[in-house]
């Protein structure tokens, strides 16, 4: 991977720290579309399952699925993170 890009997670964090469904990208546009992809999932509405965006390790965005999502803040995270690709 290019050293001068950032590097984007995508994951489902379950309790007990559990990690899966993981999308590894240097691509902010592939790291919004899995975001956005796992957020959609109907199966996931109401657990205690968690969904992670991180840029270089540092948490950009967490949603929590026991809660209804906030569109409008992910959305503004998201346009923020698909902004790096302009750059």
């Amino acid at each position: 991977m290019d050293a001068t890009k950032s590097t984007y997670r995508v994951y489902l964090r379950w309790p007990g720290s559990r990690v899966s469904e993981k999308t590894v990208t240097q691509s902010p546009l592939i790291a919004a579309a899995a975001f956005r992809e796992l957020l959609a999932r109907e199966d996931l509405r109401g657990s205690e399952a968690g969904l992670a965006l991180t840029r270089d390790g540092k948490q950009v965005y967490y949603h929590r699925f026991e809660k209804e999502p906030d569109y409008g803040a992910i959305e503004t995270q998201l346009a923020g993170v698909v902004s790096e690709n302009e750059k």
